[in-house]
């Protein structure tokens, strides 16, 4: 039979005292990590699906925006809509490819050769920052025009089918440029192919050397 406390000698009384706070301390333990694990689960339920999302595969990023981002816009470009840097990063109008290819362009009197072998001017103007010199902005330009003097629009409605694709138009650019740097730059159709080697060494039992995109 267990001793009352007041049979206990002070000894005694002291070292179920400590067993007493050991156990209290070991409870209030198991309260928090409980209450832990609850405030996590009701975190992820509720969390924004922004964190949920897909891996984001498009035609704009073969191997997903979510974990494998396109590059940055180095500046806001006209050709001849606006592009925004910072919508690019959430909602891609370029792809991957085409953003590299306008990160190496750089302002020039250039031509490009239209579909129909006809080839015409192409004038991409730049504006550099006061500070530092970086570009801010740059847009594809017609020539000028003689009566008002402004830059015309690289193309309209009715001869916009006549030029190449913008990554073509853009290859065309940079080699005149003299860009070394441009045949550094992957084709989107080449990292579809190696996209689908790997993924068919992955299916075979092999490591994927070239990930697709898995999202969370």
């Amino acid at each position: 039979m267990a001793k009352k406390d007041e049979d206990l000698t002070l000894e005694e009384r002291q070292l179920r005292l400590q067993e007493r706070q050991q156990e209290f301390q070991e409870r209030q333990l198991q309260i928090q990590e409980a209450s832990l694990r609850v405030q996590q689960k009701q975190v992820k339920q509720t969390e924004p699906k922004s964190l949920q999302m897909a891996p984001k595969i498009s035609p704009f990023n073969l191997r997903g925006q979510k974990d494998y981002p396109n590059p940055r816009l180095k500046c806001e470009v006209y050709a001849p809509w606006k592009i925004d840097p910072n919508l690019e990063m959430e909602a891609p109008s370029l792809d991957r490819e085409e953003i590299e290819l306008f990160n190496l362009l750089e302002p020039g009197t250039y031509t490009v050769e239209r579909t129909d072998g006809v080839t015409v001017p192409c004038i991409v103007l730049g504006v550099r920052s006061d500070l530092d010199g970086t570009l801010e902005r740059l847009s594809l330009m017609g020539p000028k025009d003689g009566d008002t003097g402004h830059y015309r629009a690289l193309f309209d409605r009715e001869n916009k089918m006549l030029f190449p694709a913008l990554k073509i138009l853009l290859r065309q650019l940079l080699e005149q440029q003299g860009c070394e740097a441009v045949a550094d730059v992957v084709p989107m159709k080449r990292e579809a192919r190696v996209i689908a080697d790997g993924a068919a060494i992955e299916k075979a039992g092999g490591e994927n050397p070239y990930p697709i995109s898995v999202g969370a």
